[in-house]
């Protein structure tokens, strides 16, 4: 299995650069671990890579009487300045 040959490979390299801090502890990269690291490196990758983009927001506020309220429009932002 990928999972405990990877994890001995990064215990015994791990073990050798970082021995003192490491001790007798073993690295562990599991069947499961391989793939939910895969999603978070993705995940922050793509957090890493945005860019905000301007948009709109349609707020009217109305009198009615001696109070007044906001109303929102429903479309939500609007991206696109048409």
């Amino acid at each position: 299995r990928v999972g405990v040959a990877f994890s001995r490979l990064q215990t015994m390299y791990f073990r050798k650069h970082f021995g003192q801090q490491l001790g007798k502890q073993m690295v562990t990269y599991g069947p499961c671990q391989i793939p939910t690291l895969w999603f978070c490196v993705h995940r922050h990758v793509e957090i890493e890579a945005f860019v905000p983009e301007p948009y709109w927001r349609l707020v009217a506020t109305l009198p009615a009487g001696d109070v007044s309220f906001q109303a929102l429009g429903q479309m939500g932002n609007i991206w696109d300045e048409r």
